[in-house]
């Protein structure tokens, strides 16, 4: 990239696994598929000194609420995205090839459908030539955007269209820089998409095995995880995005909620403990679910919360509770107060703490010959495909509050996943059901099958 033409800042967007993008050229900024609570992507932009010109959308988003509306709030600038989006506030729905000045370069749209029908990429066009792509949720690190989530009546057909739409950016210079939105830890990849802001265009093509398709069919063969359910919190996302979902609150600081408050709240609502999943063991509030802060606990909370429904928090630290409020804002939940003193003031307050039964996946494999014991494997479908330990309930984790009459009730039950992070989530959901089981969460079924030197190839 000439830089000293422009220059590109990609800004992780915590929890949902993805990045914005800020292109600025003389004095002038595109920012590009900002989510709400977009503080973090204007800051990237006071930092280079520049005002925003352009609020840029490649796609109509399904996986967090676009901040577009609010940095126009804030900021000022124009929102485009692309054509046939079907935005029901101002917008500018650009078509293929059409071009917007930023400084000394300009953005073009590409028309990518796929990820989605309407979806565009935008290159950066640096002295007449391509010298980056803004690939949202097309071409990705190591991996694609899928194609299902309109559903599956449009999957193959979207799948066919994004095949089409990697061999398009694939056409484009090796050296130009690929800086897609959807990355490592993102639910909108069809395969396990490489963590990162950037490669270039002759990198993928080499190594990325859509890029690499032959074909359609191909391609279509190798989409693993679009046979995975999505967080059900997406089915609100595309909806809210074409009305334009208003500006987060300036402050998400969760209020200070009294323990009598946050007794009330386990019953009409959810309570969530952003603890680390040892912490949660060890003790914690009846009824609670498990979800520690890590790179992926907003799209959990999306996965096995119901949308709409007010969340109240136990958190280690009060910014912690508002960085939490800030992640969950994104994708539509309000944070109604964070416990006053953490878990440690329940416990002055003498009220009851439930406890979790845990082992490691090693210690859990000196006991695998115990007739009493089932394992409920709640990793995703693909996953099991590449093997279980024989005899598990397989329940994905999304699907799990739905499901619960299927699981034995006269047997040990030990949760299991990968590595000990779906299982923290899974049995706070069985806890809260009045379900008793255990949980790995050291560990998980590679560990237990490599012990027990099980060759079976996957599902029974």
């Amino acid at each position: 990239m000439n830089e000293s033409l422009f220059e590109i800042r990609s800004v992780p967007i915590p929890g949902l696994g993805n990045h914005a993008h800020v292109v600025v050229s003389g004095g002038v900024a595109a920012v590009v598929d900002v989510p709400r609570v977009a503080t973090p992507v204007l800051d990237a932009v006071a930092e280079t000194g520049a005002s925003v010109r352009w609020i840029a959308e490649t796609h109509v988003h399904n996986d967090y609420l676009s901040g577009a509306l609010e940095v126009r709030s804030l900021v000022g600038g124009d929102i485009i995205g692309p054509e046939g989006a079907g935005y029901t506030f101002a917008a500018d729905e650009l078509p293929d090839g059409a071009t917007v000045p930023v400084g000394d370069v300009s953005l073009r749209v590409m028309s990518t459908p796929g990820h989605t029908p309407e979806h565009v990429a935008y290159i950066v066009i640096a002295e007449d030539r391509p010298a980056a792509i803004l690939s949202g949720g097309s071409l990705l690190l190591g991996s694609a955007g899928r194609t299902d989530l309109l559903g599956t009546q449009m999957a193959d057909a979207l799948g066919r269209a994004q095949f089409h739409s990697l061999r398009r950016i694939a056409a484009l210079p090796a050296d130009v820089a690929v800086l897609p939105t959807h990355g490592g830890g993102s639910f909108c990849a069809t395969g396990p998409a490489i963590a990162g802001a950037s490669s270039t265009v002759g990198r993928e093509a080499a190594s990325n095995p859509f890029v690499r398709a032959r074909d359609e069919e191909e391609f279509l063969g190798i989409r693993t995880l679009d046979r995975y359910p999505y967080p059900a919190y997406y089915s609100a996302m595309a909806p809210a995005n074409r009305l334009g979902p208003p500006p987060a609150p300036a402050d998400l600081t969760p209020p200070p909620m009294s323990p009598d408050t946050l007794a009330a709240h386990v019953v009409r609502g959810a309570v969530i403990d952003i603890r680390d999943r040892w912490s949660f063991a060890a003790g914690h509030v009846p009824g609670s679910l498990g979800i520690s802060m890590d790179e992926s606990a907003a799209s959990y909370v999306g996965a096995v919360v119901p949308p709409g429904t007010e969340i109240a928090l136990v958190s280690p630290h009060p910014l912690e509770a508002t960085e939490a409020a800030r992640r969950l804002a994104r994708i539509g939940y309000e944070v109604v107060g964070a416990l006053r003193g953490g878990f440690a003031a329940w416990e002055a307050d003498g009220r009851p703490v439930a406890t979790s039964r845990t082992l490691d996946a090693w210690e859990l494999v000196e006991r695998i010959d115990d007739p009493g014991i089932t394992l409920l494997d709640v990793r995703n479908p693909w996953e099991w495909d590449e093997g279980i330990v024989p005899g598990s309930v397989t329940i994905h984790l999304g699907e799990l509050r739905n499901r619960l009459d299927e699981l034995p009730r006269d047997r040990d039950l030990w949760v299991v996943c990968a590595a000990g992070r779906r299982s923290e989530v899974a049995l706070s959901i069985l806890e809260a059901a009045g379900i008793e089981a255990g949980g790995v969460f050291l560990g998980g079924v590679a560990e237990i099958r490599e012990a027990v030197k099980d060759p079976s190839p996957g599902r029974a």
